[in-house]
């Protein structure tokens, strides 16, 4: 078995120690390979991007040893494009996950390609580093293939149960690779149908419009409502060298019928949105197997009294997440992780908060999302919600160690709610709990089990939430 690997050539900032799943390993040629592998990739996500590897191993006490070459530090300064047939190969500059010049990261070309095919813009993508006696050389690879693309999917999890999705795409429908989407949703809880635009005004732009027709039904336990949107925002996207933000902005004629619950009969207004948000690249990076990174966003939905509206709202919400790689170990043995969300809706008349405002500008917490001591939107326990909201969730997770990819966690969330706008009540609701994950190649399951609780901090007002034992089992989300 292998008992140590050790590389006397290697940067005094990549640990072979760190490196697990080597040592304990049949020595094998094949975990010789792996061991190897190991390390370029270490070498290429620091900026090492032309190492070269030589390894020997000792059958009799089982050390490897390698013997590095790391060819120096690499930036990346020119990208070769590939060729297209139909397309300008401009439009592939609005994926980058980095700057020209800036330190070499094999990541960030993973990121890159990963991008353009979540967008369904080519079947294939890749890049091909080439390190030769000239120097570094990038080329681009792209299959382009069929530019529509059919996808249908079926689930279940304890809050929605059944759930069907079916989505279209044409995601070229010019040279510049603006997209045509639609979307049909359904579950128990929700039903939706969606058709989107991106219209990009340029080849070499990140600049676009987005068109949007959305209906979209509810049958939450606290309310039952129907809704439909038509918007057009305005939006862009920048990559920095490790971050990446993105913005919207437009205006919206929505319609809201509420069957059951707090909110109007039937309603016709105009409001105007707003999206912000900022990623960290390895956060991106690492959805699928979440470790490390963060990412902050900014919504806000706002109505006017003097635009076609019988009351004045605004509606503010902020969240994010942060993970953390405990110990830098690869794969990671712990993951540390908190997600925070922070919201209120400001409404000029009081009144207008109890009979105008729809379930869409008010805050039901509870469910995996957020707050996983209460059911689906179970806190507060009226059908009145919140007119202010506070959640944060810290969870530690194991990571890949037991057999089979299952990763137990522990956690503990915490929120507060205001029947006022910018104003906390000052009862407390908190859950710790415990669960697993199941790691599996299509995705993965999560199933939690927290005692919801309640401090009481101010006696006089009527609770909103009785504590219980709650559950959950989902397919596909993450922390």
């Amino acid at each position: 078995r292998i008992s140590s690997l050790t590389s006397p050539g290697l940067p005094p900032e990549i640990d072979p120690s760190k490196l697990r799943k080597i040592a304990g390993q049949e020595l094998t040629p094949r975990s010789i390979d792996k061991a190897k592998s190991a390390l370029l990739n270490a070498l290429q996500n620091d900026g090492y991007a032309c190492p070269e590897i030589a390894i020997s191993a000792d059958s009799v006490s089982g050390e490897l040893v390698a013997r590095t070459v790391t060819g120096g530090l690499r930036t990346i300064d020119q990208i070769t494009p590939p060729r297209l047939d139909k397309t300008d190969p401009r439009i592939l500059r609005r994926y980058e996950a980095f700057k020209i010049g800036q330190r070499f990261d094999m990541r960030l070309l993973a990121l890159t390609s990963e991008r353009i095919l979540t967008d369904s813009l080519f079947v294939s993508s890749y890049y091909d580093v080439d390190c030769s006696s000239s120097g570094l050389r990038i080329t681009q690879k792209t299959v382009e293939g069929k530019p529509r693309l059919y996808q249908m999917g079926v689930g279940f999890d304890s809050e929605d149960y059944t759930i069907a999705k079916v989505q279209w795409k044409d995601a070229r429908i010019d040279g510049r690779g603006s997209s045509l989407a639609g979307t049909l949703y359904a579950s128990y809880r929700r039903q939706s149908a969606e058709a989107s635009m991106r219209e990009y005004l340029s080849a070499s732009s990140r600049f676009y419009l987005r068109p949007r027709l959305d209906f979209d039904r509810e049958n939450q336990v606290q309310y039952e409502t129907v809704n439909a949107e038509a918007s057009v925002l305005a939006a862009s996207s920048w990559d920095g060298e490790s971050l990446r933000a993105e913005a919207a902005v437009g205006p919206a004629r929505q319609y809201i019928r509420t069957l059951r619950g707090p909110g109007p009969d039937n309603d016709t207004f105009l409001v105007l949105r707003t999206q912000w948000s900022l990623l960290d690249h390895l956060f991106e990076y690492y959805a699928g197997e979440p470790r490390r990174g963060w990412r902050a966003s900014l919504e806000t939905v706002s109505r006017a009294d003097a635009l076609d509206s019988s009351f004045t709202a605004h509606n503010i919400s902020a969240h994010g997440e942060h993970l953390w790689n405990v110990g830098n170990y690869d794969p990671p043995l712990l993951v540390a992780g908190t997600r925070w969300w922070l919201a209120t809706t400001y409404v000029d008349r009081r009144s207008a908060a109890q009979s105008g405002l729809g379930p869409d500008m008010r805050f039901y917490m509870g469910g995996d999302a957020n707050f996983r001591g209460a059911p689906l939107k179970g806190l507060p326990n009226d059908d009145a919600g919140f007119l202010t909201a506070a959640y944060d969730g810290l969870e530690l997770r194991m990571g890949d160690i037991i057999a089979r990819g299952l990763q137990p966690l522990v956690f503990v969330d915490a929120a507060m709610g205001g029947r006022e706008d910018a104003h906390l009540d000052p009862d407390v609701y908190w859950a710790p709990g415990a669960g697993l994950r199941w790691a599996l190649p299509v995705g993965s399951i999560r199933a939690t089990a927290s005692r919801g609780m309640i401090w009481r901090r101010e006696t006089a007002l009527p609770p909103l939430y009785r504590p219980h034992w709650q559950f959950f089992v989902s397919f596909g989300r993450e922390f």
